[in-house]
């Protein structure tokens, strides 16, 4: 009896090996061929089967992650570093952040970032710094701007995902899509069916009534058209013309209100390149037919990067828009808005939110005129957005932050959002503005320090190389309160200097707006720090925990590396004052005897890297690098944040 218990117990034990083994080969063939859902599934009966093994574990995560379901990939990493300590999988904290910051859990992020710098991995130290700023730059912009965002209903998102909407003039919706026919085990029932093709959507009362796909005799049932997109005559439809995901063309049809002639590659340079030519946008300046789009082309800064276009005799020159706009990693879906003169494109590489974020530069396409702008949340979020396209007083976005339409609960796909710029009659004011929103009245009393959130970004005003010009010390024994008192001294050099050489009418002008920033810069945002600072210190008495981020800043008169120690000592300085403050009041709270500071002090030094670049570096023109208000404004240090620790 006992021989045949164990005959059978071996038997079961070898079919179900055998059926372990068949979902291990099927979720690693699926894997091969991008099938990352069924290779989710494949894996998911294998842990049916035996949970308890590390390697299937990380397996199971990695395909979650390939599959954008963030929370589970999450909870898979964690599950095998709880055991295993990144002795056997050293990439594991690195996943776990990637995941928390996927999540938005920023916090998280950081502190897992940090195991996966002690692990001392060489080859991801580039990806943990990129990550670590990307977290300091999200945990420092935590409130929404001027942006309305709204989910387009299920009859425009489908399951899976939509995106590079854009509006025809008679408010249909242009878009493109990925989508399938699917039985009740999320399997496609046509796999044939199964490609991105373009698509309309029409409007009635506001609502979205009806969508359809394009079709046309001229589009050839092999390739995927994607990224449809009118020129601003409504001649030609641009679109881009895919073999798979990493090999498009692009062309364009005649358009008569649907496609009506066969597909014209662009002649010339636009598709000459190796690789994928991608997300169209045609343009015109000045006159002339001119194309925004995305390249991994040679000649390039890495990755995908943002080139221009223009035609000439029927043939297209490229241009690469250089390290302004493109980094190391990948800058796509690029759009131009010629009313505002403001060029959009999203990043993954540049300070955001996490995954690819959408990001401003104002000027004409040959001559931007400043540096790539976040534009902050709830625009962006901490997963990918992309396609930002802005036509008039609205605009449309492709995320996936939100899985409303997700056939599996994943983050697997993108869905189209309309966008809306808030209306409001208050003073617009961004968490890294160059200006103060001193119009905001300091609360007499407060319960939370998050009362405060609407009087930052606080900014105070030094005067050229203060404290302590000259000084290569990163520390000064100045106060905040003293540098200003001097520097309100010198109004009045301040208003001549400003107004050498302007006409009588222009010098009224420029004294007048000089007395303005005296008086609503530098005066008020005094008077709102020490009434700001008196509330806290109620705060801290009530024995909660304060953290104040301070970012500095200078103009870029001096070299980076001097103007860097300088805005340390203008931070410096702010600390001298909240120590000083009230006859030190605040002192027991900086430095303790015993235990952790109860008020803590996050420093960020900028020096000029942030600087406008159209503020003057030139020393001989003091005008204009010394006494103009725009060089006034880039001096200055900026309480970001003030919020309570648990």
């Amino acid at each position: 009896m006992r021989l045949l218990l164990f005959i059978l117990l071996f038997f079961n034990l070898s079919v179900q090996a055998q059926e372990y083994a068949k979902w291990i080969e099927m979720a690693e063939a699926a894997r091969a061929e991008e099938d990352f859902q069924g290779a989710v599934r494949y894996y998911q009966n294998a842990f049916s089967l035996d949970s308890s093994r590390a390697e299937l574990q990380y397996a199971l995560a990695e395909a979650h992650e390939a599959n954008l379901q963030y929370k589970d990939a999450k909870l898979f990493y964690q599950r095998v570093y709880r055991k295993d300590r990144a002795r056997y999988y050293p990439d594991g904290p690195f996943h776990i952040a990637k995941m928390c910051m996927y999540l938005g859990e920023y916090d998280d992020a950081l502190e897992y970032l940090k195991r996966a710098r002690r692990n001392g991995d060489d080859q991801r130290e580039a990806q943990i710094d990129i990550a670590m700023k990307t977290c300091e730059f999200a945990l420092l912009h935590p409130d929404d701007r001027e942006w309305e965002i709204e989910q387009l209903g299920p009859r425009v998102n489908g399951p899976e995902s939509d995106f590079a909407a854009f509006m025809l003039p008679d408010s249909s919706l242009l878009f493109s899509s990925l989508r399938g026919p699917y039985d009740n085990h999320l399997a496609l029932e046509k796999p044939e069916e199964y490609h991105i093709r373009s698509y309309r959507s029409e409007r009635s009362s506001g609502d979205w009534k009806k969508t359809y796909a394009l079709e046309s005799k001229f589009l050839e049932p092999e390739f995927n058209y994607v990224n449809p997109i009118l020129d601003a005559r409504g001649d030609w439809l641009y679109m881009s013309r895919c073999e798979d995901l990493h090999h498009c063309i692009i062309g364009r049809f005649a358009w008569k209100d649907s496609i009506a002639s066969d597909f014209e590659v662009l002649e010339g340079e636009v598709n000459a390149g190796v690789g994928t030519q991608t997300h169209p946008f045609p343009y015109t300046e000045n006159g002339k037919e001119s194309l925004l789009f995305s390249s991994d082309r040679a000649g390039g800064s890495g990755g995908m990067d943002i080139w221009s276009a223009g035609e000439l005799d029927g043939k297209w020159l490229v241009k690469n828009l250089g390290t302004k706009v493109n980094t190391a990693g990948n800058e796509i879906s690029p759009s131009y808005d010629l009313v505002e003169g403001t060029f959009y494109f999203s990043s993954d590489a540049l300070p955001g939110f996490g995954g690819f974020d959408v990001y401003q530069v104002s000027g004409s396409i040959n001559d931007l005129n400043s540096g790539p702008e976040n534009l902050g949340l709830p625009l962006n979020s901490s997963l990918n957005d992309l396609y930002f396209r802005w036509q008039g007083d609205i605009g449309f976005l492709s995320s996936n932050r939100s899985s409303a339409y997700s056939i599996d609960g994943s983050q697997c796909c993108n869905d189209l959002f309309l966008l809306k710029k808030k209306k409001t009659s208050l003073i617009e004011h961004e968490n890294d503005s160059l200006y103060s929103s001193i119009s905001q009245h300091v609360p007499d009393q407060i319960q939370s320090v998050k009362e405060l959130e609407d009087l930052l970004p606080l900014s105070l005003y030094f005067h050229n190389d203060v404290p302590d010009p000259g000084s290569r010390s990163s520390i000064t024994a100045h106060d905040y309160a003293g540098t200003l008192r001097d520097y309100m001294g010198m109004r009045q050099e301040y208003k001549e200097e400003y107004s050498i050489g302007l006409s009588p009418p222009q010098v009224t002008n420029a004294r007048a707006q000089m007395d303005e920033f005296f008086d609503l810069s530098l005066e008020a945002n005094m008077k709102v720090l020490d009434d700001v600072t008196a509330l806290l210190l109620g705060e801290l008495k009530k024995g909660k925990k304060i953290e104040i981020a301070i970012k500095g800043y200078a103009s870029p008169l001096a070299k980076n590396d001097y103007n860097k120690l300088l805005t340390e000592r203008r931070i410096s300085s702010v600390i001298h004052y909240f120590s000083q403050f009230q006859q030190g009041a605040l002192l027991s709270y900086l430095n303790p005897i015993d235990g952790e500071s109860a008020l803590s002090i996050k420093r960020i030094p900028y020096g000029e890297e942030q600087s406008e670049k159209s503020v003057s570096d030139n020393p001989q023109d003091r005008q204009n690098s010394v006494f103009s208000i725009s060089a006034a404004k880039e001096r200055r240090v900026e309480i970001l944040r003030i919020s309570e620790l648990k």
